[in-house]
């Protein structure tokens, strides 16, 4: 197991120390270890000549969630531009007119991101949409100068779109920046923001902008429907006719729109009804298959049952002195008895007749009987009708 520990020295920057821990401590760990959590530390420092620097750590504890400085001075900085009307009380997601305005996007992204290539991928249909983009390193304490220096001067566009697909908390901990916070609310274009991330807290820099959504592929999407309604309007604007056939256009496409999604739903519907029926077939099978072996073992037992109450017969009537014949009658009665109980796992198996009244006629009824079934008959009203 292995601790990365991080620890900012006095000029602001965030050194790591790659700490591994020997299995006989791992008990002694505090619970709930996560990225992000506040530590103390106690250890030595030592000096290897093939390892170089070591810290041997004696003492590791846990303080309160969201005590260390890092929170602190993110509660500070929030409070601050709260004040000075910098941040919004709450995120918003932008208005739709916004969106509706916005035919020049100037796309602010790490290169080759993954959020990058959701939002691309989104608003490529888009025809009528100019997407213009800048790629910029989000991490390291250089990230936060140059993107407030791009978003000073974001040139002739409509909307500024900074994304990232997310990461951890030190990645994320640019967008709580007070110089990239500042630079997104002085912006001269309205800027949204679409960061994927899974802390508890906000982002500090999504109640700075015009809005924000919660991942790179929402934006996208946004934007594409916004795309969409503008070239509706043309369509319904052409001709004195046109609002009529922009209308009808509209409705057949969204008919078709809506058969195909009620298909797509129809299509996972059968292949539901298909799982559940092979899970019910097997489901069924299985308990049929436990019915017939209690019926066999049952018809073991009355075999055995049988011949012990024939040779018991036999013995009463031997001390008794009967004739020879009652006792070689007892034996064939017992014994064709015995024959014919233990044969009763072959007869489960023959099915009914289709007259044969008392059979299950739904599911439940199924199930019911063939969780207290025991006998061959009872066996044989669960099999299908010959």
């Amino acid at each position: 197991m292995r601790l990365l520990l991080g620890a900012r020295d006095e000029r602001g920057e965030l050194r790591t120390v790659d700490a591994a821990v020997a299995s006989h401590c791992r008990p002694y760990l505090p619970k709930g270890l996560a990225p992000g959590a506040v530590l103390d530390v106690r250890g030595r420092l030592s000096v290897d000549a093939s390892a170089g620097l070591r810290l041997k750590i004696g003492f590791v504890a846990r303080r309160p969630p969201r005590d260390g400085p890092i929170h602190r001075a993110r509660r500070a900085a929030r409070e601050r531009l709260l004040a000075e009307g910098v941040l919004r009380a709450a995120a918003i997601e932008p208005p739709r007119a916004l969106l509706d305005a916005a035919r020049r996007v100037l796309l602010i992204s790490p290169p080759g991101s993954a959020g990058r290539a959701d939002f691309l991928g989104e608003v490529r249909p888009a025809r009528d949409l100019e997407v213009r983009e800048i790629a910029v390193r989000m991490n390291g304490e250089a990230a936060a100068p140059e993107l407030a220096r791009r978003l000073a001067d974001p040139g002739d566009v409509d909307l500024v779109v900074l994304v990232r697909g997310g990461g951890d908390w030190r990645g994320l901990a640019l967008f709580d920046d007070e110089r990239l916070i500042r630079a997104i609310h002085a912006c001269p274009v309205p800027v949204v923001l679409g960061v994927g991330h899974r802390s508890d807290d906000e982002l500090l820099a999504n109640r700075a902008g015009a809005g924000r959504f919660s991942t790179p592929t929402a934006v996208g999407r946004e934007l594409r429907a916004a795309a969409g309604r503008r070239r509706r309007q043309r369509a319904a604007s052409a001709s004195p006719g046109a609002p009529y056939e922009a209308s009808r256009r509209n409705w057949t496409a969204a008919g078709r729109d809506e058969l195909g999604r009620l298909r797509q739903e129809l299509q996972r519907a059968q292949i539901q009804l298909e799982r559940q029926r092979a899970l019910y077939a097997l489901a069924s099978g299985a308990l049929a298959e436990r019915v017939l072996r209690r019926v066999r073992r049952r018809a073991r037992w009355q075999f055995v049952a049988a011949l012990g109450g024939a040779a018991a017969a036999m013995g009463v009537l031997a001390a008794l002195a009967a004739p020879i014949w009652l006792l070689a009658g007892a034996a064939v009665v017992g014994l064709a008895l015995g024959i014919w109980l233990g044969r009763g796992g072959a007869r489960a198996r023959r099915p009914l007749a289709a007259t044969i009244r008392h059979r299950p006629r739904t599911d439940e009824d199924w199930i019911r009987l063939a969780t207290i079934a025991s006998r061959p008959r009872e066996h044989r009203r669960l099999l299908p009708p010959r």
